[in-house]
C-alpha cells in the first residue's frame, strides 16, 4: 500500500469505531445499557454465519457485508425507531440515508468505492435474495434482544404485540426458516407481553 492508502486506511477505521458509540433502541443482556451498532452489525453476521448452509445459492460475502455496512449512515444521522415510523418517514429516512452514504461514508472510504454505495441501496430497497436475507436478519436480532431483556425497551416505549407484528412479519418472513425463527420469537414476545397484563 501507497503512504496515502495507508493514511486513509487507518482513518476510515478510526470513522469506523465510531459506531461503537451509537446508541440502538435495544438494550444487551446482563448489562444496564444500551446495545450499539457495532455489536447489532457483529451480532447479525454472526446470525448469518451460523444460518448460511440454510441458503446453499445466496452469495455469503455479500450478505455478511450487506450487515456489516447496513448502518453507516447513522454515523452522520441518528437511528429512527422503526415502531414509531410512517411511510413518509420511511421514504425520507431511505432519500437521507442515501444522501449521506454517498455524500459522506463513500467520501470516507473513498470516491471510487461505489460497490459498497451500491449494496447499501440494494439491501435498503430489499430487491435481491440477499438483501432480503439481510434485512430480515437485521429485524430478527433485536427481536430477541427485546425478548433477552425481559421486553424493557419494548414496555418503555409502549411496543405492542400487533406494532410487532405489522413492522417485523413483512420484513422477516421471506423464506421457511426465517419465518419459523420469527413464529418462535414472536411467541417468546407474547408471552413476555402478555406477562404485563397479569402484573
Amino acid at each position: 500500500m501507497k503512504p496515502e492508502e495507508i493514511k486513509r486506511f487507518l482513518e476510515l477505521q478510526k470513522l469506523f469505531d465510531r459506531m461503537k458509540t451509537i446508541r440502538r433502541k435495544s438494550m444487551v443482556a446482563g448489562r444496564e445499557e444500551m446495545e450499539n451498532d457495532a455489536e447489532h452489525s457483529w451480532h447479525a453476521a454472526m446470525w448469518f454465519m451460523i444460518l448460511a448452509d440454510r441458503f446453499p445459492k445466496i452469495d455469503r460475502a455479500k450478505v455478511i457485508t450487506m450487515l456489516l455496512i447496513h448502518d453507516l449512515p447513522e454515523l452522520f444521522s441518528p437511528e429512527v425507531d422503526s415502531y414509531s415510523k410512517n411511510e413518509v418517514q420511511k421514504a425520507q429516512e431511505f432519500f437521507d440515508g442515501s444522501k449521506l452514504f454517498m455524500d459522506d461514508v463513500s467520501e470516507a472510504i473513498g470516491n471510487e468505492d461505489f460497490d459498497h454505495y451500491f449494496l447499501w441501496i440494494e439491501f435498503t430497497s430489499g430487491w435481491s435474495a440477499e438483501a432480503k436475507i439481510a434485512r430480515a436478519i437485521d429485524a430478527l436480532q433485536p427481536m430477541l434482544q427485546n425478548i433477552n431483556t425481559g421486553g424493557k425497551m419494548w414496555k418503555k416505549l409502549g411496543v405492542t404485540l400487533a406494532d410487532i407484528d405489522r413492522i417485523k412479519r413483512p420484513v422477516i418472513c421471506v423464506n421457511e426458516t426465517l419465518t419459523a425463527i420469527y413464529e418462535e420469537l414472536f411467541k417468546q414476545a407474547t408471552e413476555i407481553l402478555e406477562s404485563k397484563k397479569g402484573e
